[in-house]
C-alpha cells in the first residue's frame, strides 16, 4: 500500500517503488506482446482460409516474433520477481 510506503526507510521505499515498477513494466510488456500475437494469429487464420499463403506467411512470422518477444519478457519478470526475498529481508531488519 502506497500508505504504508511512507512508514519506510527512504533507501528501502525506493527498491520497493523500483521492484513495484518493473514488475508492472514487464506485465504489461508481456500482455502487449501477447495481445499483438493473438492478432496476428487471427489473421493467419484469415489468410490462411483465404488462400493467400503469403500474407498468411507474413503474419506467422510476426506471430513467432511476439511470440518469442513475450518469451523474453516473461523471463525478465521472473529475474525482477527473484529479487524479491532479498527486499523481503531487508523489511524485517
Amino acid at each position: 500500500n502506497r500508505e504504508h510506503l511512507i512508514l519506510l526507510p527512504e533507501e528501502i521505499r525506493k527498491e520497493i517503488r523500483k521492484f513495484i515498477t518493473d514488475c508492472a513494466l514487464r506485465r504489461a510488456e508481456i500482455l502487449w506482446r501477447l495481445q499483438e500475437f493473438q492478432r496476428h494469429y487471427i489473421l493467419v487464420d484469415e489468410f490462411t482460409k483465404a488462400g493467400d499463403t503469403f500474407q498468411a506467411g507474413q503474419h506467422q512470422q510476426l506471430c513467432d516474433s511476439h511470440l518469442a518477444d513475450a518469451h523474453r519478457s516473461v523471463d525478465k519478470l521472473a529475474r525482477i520477481i527473484n529479487g524479491a526475498p532479498e527486499i523481503l529481508n531487508k523489511l524485517s531488519t
